[in-house]
């Protein structure tokens, strides 16, 4: 009903001119027909009021004197200014003598005071009519009240705002997301109803929203539509039964994931996470990660599991690239005769070669290196290695040193490179090569 009563506002609105220029007509008919018109304008269930040139009502429908809460006798023979409070009057007397200098047609928003004692939005139509000399002899309006429009377009706008920043959470870190996304699920997937309000979040973009029953092979009794632009399946074939999820996973992946599914179930759980790959329609592989809610009944028998899956190919596969450029970057380093070991700017231990290792053994130093400062793991260092470090983030050039040191009563000689590594041109390791220059050690 209420939506009903909105598009009749809407419709009505937008056929005020037509109405404020029959209501000119009837205004300034003959004055022996202007009872007739009367019973005519008070059936209008829209305000209508006229005037003369001095701003004087000279008459007005039932429905102005509602709106103003007013009986006809108290409107008639007054201005503006005597019925309505000063403010709003002004503003609708200067609106009032730019129509009378100008003629024609005028229309603007405005507020007006109800009998309620709240400031309503309205929109005011105001038509000039003339005198029989072709002079401006007065106007007639209609007033339509628009403060349920404003209402629901401040909902609008608040809910408009509230949907992109819920998309920006969405798309940025995947970490940061994920948090969020968590707690959303986690109040949003317990009634069926919030259900529709995440399809309509979700539809068309990255996420595919889905409720599994808690059967053999998953079937699928709710997929979002967008699975057909990310996966390739007509979601209806994933409803119907004629494809189960089991059967889109990845067969290498399908058992751990299914061990995984029992296992989080037998435990509790009220949510999980895995991350597996999926065997699109066309027979593409894409890695997803799955956040997924476990539905119970009031038993607290587990029916079905509720959550979203999204693509995170492009994460795994930047991955396997960082892994593989490890892997010959250590080898690299594991190749060299040098003991080396990498730093960050808080001069914490990022990694170590195996000479390196070798060579603190031999000289009965922990073995536990990486991951901890490097004054924790080496002590006695002095403050002028912290200062060299500190050189090189700063610069971004290498220093070269030499140095001697006393390490379990065995003098010990050392020649020490600290180079910078650079990335998008800020100093972020320092890559420590160290050369004992005592004498040969035996490997």
């Amino acid at each position: 009903m209420k939506r009903k009563t909105q598009r009749i506002t809407k419709d009505t609105t937008k056929a005020a001119p037509a109405l404020v220029g029959l209501l000119h007509k009837t205004v300034t008919g003959p004055q022996a027909q202007l009872r007739f018109p009367q019973i005519i304008i008070d059936a209008i269930p829209t305000p209508v009021f006229y005037k003369n040139t001095q701003g004087v009502y000279l008459g007005c429908n039932k429905a102005f004197e509602q709106f103003l809460g007013l009986p006809r006798e108290k409107i008639i023979g007054k201005t503006t200014n005597e019925v309505l409070p000063q403010d709003v009057a002004e503003a609708h007397g200067n609106k009032d003598g730019e129509l009378f200098a100008k003629g024609g047609i005028q229309h603007y928003e405005s507020l007006m005071i109800m009998p309620d004692g709240k400031r309503h939005d309205v929109v005011v139509y105001k038509e000039a009519f003339s005198d029989a000399r072709g002079g401006v002899a007065g106007m007639v309006g209609v007033v339509f009240d628009i403060s349920d429009r404003k209402k629901m377009e401040g909902m609008l706008r608040d809910s408009r705002s509230e949907l992109e920043i819920r998309v920006k959470v969405r798309t940025a870190e995947l970490s940061k997301a994920n948090e969020d996304l968590h707690i959303e699920m986690d109040k949003r997937i317990r009634v069926e109803e919030e259900l529709k309000a995440e399809r309509r979040l979700f539809i068309g973009g990255p996420t595919v929203v889905f409720k599994w029953k808690n059967e053999e092979g998953w079937p699928v009794e709710y997929i979002s539509a967008n699975a057909k632009e990310q996966f390739g399946y007509e979601p209806s074939d994933l409803t119907n039964g004629k494809i189960r999820y089991a059967q889109v996973i990845f067969p290498d992946d399908l058992d751990r994931v299914a061990e995984e599914v029992r296992r989080y179930s037998q435990e509790g759980l009220s949510f999980f996470e895995q991350e597996y790959r999926i065997v699109c329609s066309g027979g593409k592989i894409k890695w997803v990660r799955d956040f997924t809610v476990v539905v119970k009944d009031s038993d607290g028998v587990i029916t079905h599991y509720h959550g979203y899956v999204y693509d995170i190919t492009v994460r795994k596969q930047i991955e396997q690239r960082i892994r593989e450029s490890e892997l010959r970057y250590r080898t690299i380093l594991d190749s060299m005769g040098d003991a080396i070991h990498v730093v960050d700017e808080n001069l914490k231990i990022l990694m170590v070669n195996k000479e390196f290792k070798q060579w603190n053994k031999e000289l009965g130093l922990t073995a536990a290196m990486t991951g901890r400062a490097l004054y924790e793991v080496f002590p006695f260092l002095k403050n002028e290695v912290r200062q060299e470090y500190q050189k090189v983030f700063k610069t971004g050039k290498a220093v070269v040193t030499t140095e001697v040191y006393t390490i379990n009563k065995k003098q010990l000689h050392t020649q020490t490179r600290k180079i910078p590594i650079i990335e998008e041109g800020k100093v972020t390791y320092v890559l420590t090569v160290i050369r004992d220059i005592t004498e040969p050690r035996k490997t």
